[in-house]
């Protein structure tokens, strides 16, 4: 190992070494001497990123001289690339600026080629890196399209078009619903109360994202108004977008005197009860059926009854074998009190509609209303997924899944039993 890395790293990484020494001589040098600390700060900040692409490119230089030729290369279509063509580049730009990819092809004339070291890398199949995907899925989703470019911008040095922090912020998005159906199910704490929350947002659209009725209306709608808009309307210029969300929380028994405003004599009023473990759900492309659905069925993996249900149909069990399951399901669902205030305040529970109203503020209004959006369904949905995979604290776990599930569909998915073949 020691002579494997002696033979080949001094030679490879001449140029980063280089790089490297360039900057350390001008920093011992008498111009950056007199230079206050704000612009040996800058300065360094646009040299180490070209340091740091210097780098990955001398280590991907280094991959494509240790890649060696495979004897058997087979795609998913069962036929193998016999010819083997080296040098095939690719660019990829990255967080720290373009490189270049070499590798070996594997070809057969009439089929696309394979690139068993792409798939080892996971390049995306676009030019633009997984990092800056990464990076425009995390702005996008807090700030208008505009700000995420001029972010992007500042953290890499590098320029995106708005179209493009768009497409990546949407390919970014592309996992969720596969995501959330195959994470850890949470059950909740015996004891706890299992809310179930949903409203609805308008989101202004552009025409060919408004619903069918809605498009029509609005074709056949005047421009002139008999009177002023009311804050927050937009005439047959809005699409819904559904927002549900399903909580736990321990019961908090409480009054109505804990619940109506007092003056000054009014003792201490109880706390209300606490939410855990907060799901949030928003679409702007599934209508409300779809999007309550999903409430239930995410409240159906952590209630009791649904899952002895559950466990009883996934093991296959005949009505008769069944019978117990479904009696005790039963009789936990007949126990479920007919929900009313004074009942809800004994017992503790919730009353007030603050959790979805803050979820419909939150991850509709604060980033889909900003002044002057108007919205393509694709962009929307795509933004609404990233924006709840922040507020349920999922993101990095979503990640790596991501990551995971294109590495598969990319590149997997082109091989001989889905497996990427290696030297």
């Amino acid at each position: 190992m020691e002579a494997y890395a002696v033979e080949t790293s001094p030679v490879v990484f001449a140029g980063s070494r280089g790089r490297f020494e360039t900057v350390a001589a001008w920093l011992e040098g008498a111009e950056s001497a007199a230079l206050p600390h704000a612009e040996l700060e800058a300065r360094l900040e646009v040299e180490s990123r070209e340091l740091f692409r210097q780098l990955l490119q001398d280590h991907l230089d280094l991959r494509a001289q240790r890649e060696r030729r495979l004897d058997e290369v087979v795609g998913a279509d069962g036929l193998p690339r016999g010819c083997a063509e080296a040098g095939h580049e690719r660019r990829l730009a990255t967080v720290f600026g373009e490189v270049q990819v070499q590798r070996i092809a594997y070809r057969n004339r009439g089929y696309g080629n394979l690139h068993p070291a792409d798939g080892v890398l996971n390049l995306p199949t676009e030019k633009h890196s997984h990092g800056l995907r990464r990076l425009a899925a995390i702005e996008s989703a807090r700030g208008s399209f505009e700000t995420a470019v001029e972010a992007v911008q500042r953290a890499t040095g590098q320029r995106l078009g708005k179209r493009v922090v768009q497409q990546l912020a949407e390919r970014a998005a592309g996992d969720f619903d596969a995501f959330y159906a195959q994470r850890p199910r949470h059950l909740s704490e015996v004891g706890d109360v299992l809310v179930l929350s949903c409203d609805g947002k308008g989101i202004v659209m552009r025409p060919e994202g408004l619903r069918a009725t809605t498009r029509k209306a609005a074709a056949t709608a005047t421009q002139k108004l008999t009177a002023r808009c009311p804050r927050g309307r937009s005439v047959n210029r809005k699409r819904i977008a559904e927002v549900g969300a399903v909580y736990d929380c321990a019961p908090a028994p409480r009054t109505s005197g804990d619940i109506l405003a007092g003056g000054d004599a009014q003792p201490q009023r109880a706390a209300g009860p606490k939410t855990r473990s907060k799901w949030l759900m928003a679409s702007v492309v599934e209508d409300a059926a779809e999007v309550v659905a999903r409430i239930f069925n995410e409240a159906d993996r952590r209630d009791l009854a649904a899952t002895i249900r559950g466990r009883a149909t996934r093991a296959g069990l005949r009505p008769d074998q069944r019978k117990n399951a479904d009696t005790c399901a039963n009789y936990l669902i007949s126990k479920r009190p007919y929900l009313h205030y004074p009942t809800a305040l004994d017992a503790g529970w919730p009353i007030s509609t603050g959790v979805i109203e803050g979820a419909c503020r939150h991850l509709v209004n604060d980033r889909m209303d900003i002044t002057g959006a108007r919205w393509g369904l694709h962009g929307a949905e795509a933004i609404l997924k990233l924006r709840v995979l922040h507020s349920n604290g999922d993101f990095e776990a979503y990640w790596t899944y991501h990551l995971a599930q294109e590495q598969r569909r990319t590149h997997q998915a082109r091989y001989a039993n889905g497996v990427i073949p290696a030297a």
